[in-house]
């Protein structure tokens, strides 16, 4: 693929007519996230044979510092894509199937995490809980000491049963790496993926990272755009989050993504991991219609087309993926707002981009619940935070995280609707019955809560 200098951008504008041109991509992007008050943005849009990277806005909206395609940014759980294929890199030289135990390549886990496989762990139906990422610790030895503190406790829900997404999970898959290749998780993570795709200023390391250009995060409090100077580190889970890269590195990675894994035409990963992390792994119950988890990308079909995607957020910084694969399209933005509507964004530009119709309304036929159909699944149910299935008033509600009650209806085999106000559909949860010796479990949004 050929990367096209941002001073060309104008007449690559008016020489492509088909809606794909990537600089006018960019500056839809650019429009969405000016509304959205982000302070600056990274972007990176691959069409065709075509890779821009370019940015807009400030990197230090205190100091004026302007954004470029080189100021390095945190990506937050895009780094699960690079780690899985830095372990599928890893397997594959080894001749290893994705399905080995952990406990095969590293001593001193518990037995549940030396049992767990690295393809549970990589499609994330290791059963493991979640846990946010922020700050923790700064020593590069604290991951796998991590992993080998895992117990019982950790594993909520038994391996292989539903798709749950898990820090935690990527984080043992990245100290399993970490014995593989006996490196860092650093040093693998470059050696294996980062240089190989030419991404030579992304980096895991805090240090390296600020001693080159990158951005300061912000967040909104009311009317103003507050700094966060200090960014989010915590070695104990680098592998599911923390990566810091840029949008001319971001271009290379989603032109492997397009490419079977080549880079500007040139072998970049072996086309076999690329066409692993990209393969639907297991169904996601919730968050895409019809749509599967793949190794770090969430698989589905939007509006007819096919569509990886994933996105990230930390203190201070938000990332989106997403990739038309099909039509040889993609984009990825990073900015350095938390909490930044990417997907949204990412949504409606791709839409216009590929000129897909409409979206349908989807088509639900309700029937009310009652606490007596619901009896042997009422209680509390726990992941990263709890889920709440009650009675209230002779209905059933659901509270997530001691939050509000929504009112409950059915619409679907063990599927429901949580409406927070009689004429606002809310979200769909899913309530599984105990069945074949598994325990219950709700499934909202991407995680499974186990019942207390």
């Amino acid at each position: 693929m050929r990367a096209v200098p941002l001073v060309l951008a104008a007449v690559l504008i008016g020489s492509q007519s088909d809606g794909t041109a990537p600089a006018a991509v960019a500056r839809l992007i650019e429009q969405d996230l000016t509304a959205a008050r982000v302070p600056g943005a990274a972007i990176a849009v691959v069409s065709g044979d075509v890779v821009y990277a370019g940015s807009y806005g400030l990197s230090d909206a205190d100091n004026s510092t302007p954004m470029t395609p080189t100021t390095l940014l945190q990506a937050g759980s895009l780094t699960k894509l690079f780690t899985a294929l830095s372990v599928g890199v890893a397997l594959e030289s080894r001749q290893l199937p994705y399905e080995t135990p952990l406990g095969r390549v590293m001593t001193g886990l518990g037995p549940q995490a030396a049992g767990v496989t690295f393809h549970q762990l990589l499609s994330q139906t290791s059963g493991l809980r979640d846990r946010a990422g922020d700050d923790g610790s700064a020593d590069e030895a604290a991951l796998a000491a991590a992993a080998r503190g895992l117990g019982a406790s950790d594993f909520i829900l038994p391996p292989g049963l539903v798709f749950s997404y898990s820090n935690l999970g990527y984080s043992l898959a990245g100290a399993g790496l970490e014995a593989l290749v006996k490196e860092r998780y650093a040093d693998a993570l470059d050696a294996l993926v980062l240089r190989p795709l030419g991404m030579t200023q992304s980096t895991m390391r805090p240090a390296q990272a600020t001693a080159r250009s990158h951005a300061i995060g912000h967040r909104l409090d009311g009317a103003a755009v507050v700094a966060l100077r200090t960014p989010a580190n915590d070695t104990r889970i680098w592998p599911a989050g923390y990566l810091w890269t840029n949008a001319t590195d971001l271009s290379h990675g989603l032109s492997s993504l397009l490419s079977s894994g080549k880079v500007d035409g040139q072998k970049g990963l072996p086309a076999s991991v690329i066409a692993r992390v990209s393969t639907p792994h297991t169904p996601m119950p919730n968050v895409f219609v019809g749509g599967h988890y793949g190794y770090g990308l969430m698989i589905a079909r939007d509006r007819g087309t096919l569509i990886y995607e994933h996105g990230g957020t930390m203190p201070g910084f938000s990332a989106m993926l997403r990739v038309a694969p099909e039509r040889r399209f993609g984009i990825a933005v990073l900015t350095n707002l938390d909490n930044a509507p990417l997907r949204r964004v990412a949504q409606s530009v791709m839409a216009k981009a590929l000129n897909l119709p409409e979206p349908s309304v989807p088509q639900r036929q309700e029937s009310p619940v009652t606490p007596e159909d619901l009896k042997d699944l009422l209680g509390r149910y726990q992941n990263r935070g709890t889920a709440d299935v009650s009675a209230q008033g002779g209905r059933v509600v659901l509270s997530l995280d001691g939050g509000p009650p929504f009112a409950v209806t059915k619409i679907g085999d063990n599927r429901y609707l949580a409406r927070p106000k009689p004429e606002i559909a809310g979200p769909e949860f899913v309530l599984q019955p105990a069945a074949n010796g598994n325990p219950p479990y709700l499934h909202f949004a991407l995680w499974a809560y186990a019942k207390q």
